[in-house]
């Protein structure tokens, strides 16, 4: 019922590059696929920390300062 793998990802494959191919739409610098923008986050985040809302940051930053452990400062953003 199914293909080989190596032909269903080779064929997968193909659809990205078609797809990447259309012209971005107005406003927009290229054609993005599932799981593109989680991945270029991912890599941000695993540079810069992961982003917190500041109401978060404060309420850990005090749950931190009654447990006298200290609070990493905020990096990068």
């Amino acid at each position: 019922m199914f293909a080989p793998l190596a032909d269903f990802r080779a064929r997968v494959d193909e659809m990205i590059r078609e797809v990447k191919d259309i012209p971005p739409a107005e406003g927009f610098t290229e054609v993005l696929v599932a799981g593109e923008p989680e991945e270029r986050a991912k890599a941000e985040n695993d540079v810069l920390g992961i982003p917190l809302m500041p109401p978060l940051a404060a309420s850990l930053r005090r749950l931190a300062e009654q447990m006298a452990y200290p609070f990493p400062a905020p990096i990068g953003r």
